[in-house]
């Protein structure tokens, strides 16, 4: 391979224009997949989060827990349900 052939590389302070071909149709269903995908974690995530206080909530039932600290943790689980369920509409 002779010297010729090999690219040089770029000078500092050089601008380069780059093209993309795309048309709005395509433009909005990357935009309305990105926004599915975000939804599906958030829902995922709410439900990953009422699963670690559900099982929080027995630990803290056999070690024989306050009345309070129960009635607090079911506010906390009623309200990640109500977020889930409106994500999901």
């Amino acid at each position: 391979m002779d010297s010729e052939s090999k690219s040089k590389k770029s000078e500092p302070g050089q601008e380069a224009k780059v093209g993309v071909k795309g048309n709005v149709k395509s433009l909005q269903q990357l935009s309305s997949s990105g926004r599915a995908a975000q939804e599906k974690r958030d829902i995922n995530r709410n439900k990953r989060a009422a699963a670690s206080l559900s099982k929080a909530f027995e630990k803290e039932v056999a070690k024989g827990e306050s009345l309070m600290s129960l009635i607090a943790f079911g506010w906390i689980r009623r309200r990640l349900s109500w977020k889930a369920s409106i994500s999901t509409m």
